[in-house]
């Protein structure tokens, strides 16, 4: 079952895209990791994927990829890239959220690892018709409403490389990340 809208929102959930007996399957190595730059994840080194690459190329229905820009034939082939990784704590007391957006030509899926995965878990908010071309200033951009999502284990959010997102100050939540090409 999908959520969302392409055009309107920029992502679209996916209620139960991955069977929990099929995320059981996934052995990641937590020793073995690095934190990123910005200091909001963790991205794990190690990991064994059981049947979740499959099973989502095998089953998971294709049209929010291809809504959000991918080719039908890359959206029918395994992502190009595959992230495990781990939102972390914002310790920091800025008054100035961070505010991040992508290079135009990906498409992402955030697979849900734990048991619920939101704000509150580190799940970055997305802002409000930010993948739309619009002039508008800085300070316009740190005020307009972001939308808060919460993904339950299995649950998927397929979203636009181009929608901005704030980093929330929560942490905890694991996820896997799946790239896709936009385009041929």
């Amino acid at each position: 079952m999908e959520y969302g809208d392409a055009e309107r929102d920029g992502y679209i959930i996916l209620k139960h895209a991955i069977p929990e007996d099929i995320i059981a399957e996934i052995q990641i190595d937590e020793s073995e990791f690095e934190v990123s730059p910005s200091g909001q994840y963790k991205a794990f080194k190690k990991a064994a994927l059981g049947r979740v690459i499959e099973y989502f190329v095998e089953n998971v229905p294709k049209e929010p990829l291809i809504n959000l820009g991918v080719s039908k034939s890359n959206a029918e082939k395994s992502p190009e890239r595959i992230f495990f990784g781990q939102y972390l704590l914002d310790t920091s007391e800025s008054q100035v959220q961070k505010m991040w957006a992508g290079q135009p030509h990906y498409v992402y899926v955030t697979i849900a690892l734990s048991q619920r995965l939101s704000s509150e878990d580190g799940l970055p908010e997305f802002v409000c018709g930010s993948h739309k071309p619009a002039v508008r200033t800085f300070d316009q951009m740190l005020t307009t409403g972001t939308n808060r999502i919460t993904l339950y284990k299995g649950w998927a959010v397929v979203w636009t490389s181009q929608l901005a997102y704030k980093w929330p100050q929560g942490g905890g939540g694991l996820y896997l990340r799946l790239r896709y090409l936009r385009g041929e």
